[in-house]
């Protein structure tokens, strides 16, 4: 039970900043959805942005303890890309295509729903969000996630 209020106060936590940073960029304060977004990711996730932005996906395992708790750490995963995603369609409305970031966010999308199991996570919503990023260019799946996807 513990486990599971804590996946959802994460989830909640995201949520309202996502809201947030969509609110912010409609009204053309991109700075400030962007620092939302930095804060999210220290305060619901624990992880600084610039580590999350510099890591390869292939140490998400360690950086999320998905070999701890698989539960926790592939909802933190799927925030992590959600925010991820955030930040790229922040980029990108400011006409500077991200597509490393995107890239990274449906990696870190896949390598969480590989892990999860029964969640509070609404996969529909996770599924749309990745087809809106695999229709950008020139966006490619690691190759550890692509191992994981032929087992």
């Amino acid at each position: 039970m513990l486990q599971k209020d804590y996946i959802i106060r994460i989830v909640e936590q995201i949520a309202k900043v996502i809201a947030k940073v969509i609110f912010n960029k409609s009204v053309d304060n991109i700075d400030e959805a962007k620092r939302d977004i930095e804060k999210a990711s220290e305060n619901a996730l624990g992880v600084n942005l610039q580590l999350l932005l510099s890591i390869p996906e292939s140490n998400m395992v360690d950086l999320f303890g998905l070999s701890k708790d698989k539960e926790t750490g592939s909802v933190k995963c799927i925030m992590a890309a959600r925010l991820l995603k955030c930040y790229a369609d922040l980029h990108e409305s400011e006409n500077k295509l991200q597509t490393d970031l995107y890239t990274k966010s449906l990696n870190y999308y896949l390598y969480g729903l590989l892990n999860i199991g029964d969640s509070t996570i609404n996969k529909n919503e996770i599924f749309n969000e990745m087809n809106e990023i695999s229709a950008k260019p020139e966006i490619v799946i690691s190759k550890d996630i692509e191992l994981k996807l032929k087992k």
